[in-house]
């Protein structure tokens, strides 16, 4: 509203108000309707339900108390968007577990399922933040039948995430243990929620400059709307243990840095640079979880991509995602994305 708020500004902001008061809130926050496909002790598996047909898509969320992002709210949810052209599926699962089960059962087992409940066709993957990392872990370690990886504010080197830098001390698994390291790795990791609160609310701190925003916005009700949703999601959102989210912490910088892109998972050397699908890396222009620097690299490292496509698109680390101005960047370009990749 203008400082002087004219007389339909302060009309529609009294309209807001008793809109919110009436029906509980500015947001509709009715998820889209879901069947539950498969479940296991470490995730399940959901298919949106929709009329249409193609090759499906397998969405990737870091883990289940965030997986609500890919469906926001009615108006502004990708989920919302994406049934309107292909099959959609989710996986979701606990931040607690093992990352090496999600990279050599959780997802992998996911995009089998999803392709034989849509009649064997390839499918796409779309991951989001960590989730990204996951997907991609996932796609170079297995053969599996992926038409093609879409990565949206999906940082590769995690030690330039400027969020996590207060973590390093204890998230340090270096072979000189540090006293603080040390009792990290006795009480099994974090004992506090640190690293996932703070991500959650670097998220609503891109939406929300002061809180005096709100009131400045009263008459724009898709801002407050989209506030409230965004506010809701920060609150269900809960971290990875510490052990485990230390793990890929030091794991995924390190992988940058050897010959071909590997990364030692256990056991197992993925090399991100055997992928051989396309790729779509989409950044947030203003995205102060995963900077572009952090994102980048993604377009070296994985060489062996028929096609790496790199996008800049307006909004923070959610917003990239699910923010409005997506509606406009994000969702239509994976949509082409997904139609040149069928």
């Amino acid at each position: 509203m203008d400082l002087i708020p004219t007389p339909a500004q302060l009309a529609s902001a009294a309209a807001n108000v008793a809109f919110a008061a009436l029906n509980g809130g500015s947001a509709d926050p009715r998820p889209m309707p879901r069947t539950l496909i498969s479940q296991t002790t470490m995730g399940e598996l959901y298919s949106y339900d929709c009329p249409t047909v193609g090759n499906p898509i397998l969405l990737v969320p870091p883990n289940r108390s965030v997986a609500r992002a890919f469906d926001l709210r009615r108006g502004c949810s990708l989920v919302e968007h994406l049934i309107q052209s292909r099959p959609s599926y989710i996986v979701e699962y606990d931040g607690a577990t093992d990352l090496r089960e999600c990279v050599e059962h959780v997802i992998p087992d996911s995009v089998r399922e999803v392709s034989a409940d849509a009649a064997q066709r390839p499918v796409h993957v779309v991951g989001w933040s960590l989730g990204g990392i996951l997907a991609a872990l996932s796609t170079a370690a297995h053969k599996l039948p992926i038409a093609s990886l879409s990565l949206v504010s999906t940082p590769i080197d995690l030690s330039g995430v400027p969020a996590l830098a207060p973590a390093r001390p204890l998230l340090d698994l270096s072979a000189v243990p540090t006293p603080v390291s040390a009792a990290y790795r006795l009480l099994g990791g974090s004992p506090i929620p640190f690293v996932g609160e703070f991500v959650a609310n670097q998220a609503v701190q891109e939406l929300i400059a002061t809180p005096l925003a709100k009131l400045r916005r009263l008459d724009d009700r898709e801002f407050l709307a989209q506030v409230e949703a965004v506010e809701q999601l920060s609150k269900q959102a809960s971290p990875y243990s510490g052990r485990e989210f230390g793990r890929l912490f030091h794991q995924v910088p390190a992988g940058v840095d050897l010959p071909g892109g590997a990364i030692r998972l256990g056991r197992r050397r993925v090399r991100l640079s055997a992928m051989e699908v396309p790729v779509l890396i989409v950044a947030g222009n203003v995205d102060t979880i995963a900077p572009m620097a952090t994102i980048k690299p993604w377009t070296k490292v994985l060489s062996g991509s028929p096609e790496v496509q790199f996008e800049i698109v307006p909004g923070g680390h959610l917003g990239a995602l699910t923010g409005r101005a997506a509606r406009e960047d994000t969702w239509p370009s994976l949509v082409e994305w997904f139609d040149t990749n069928n």
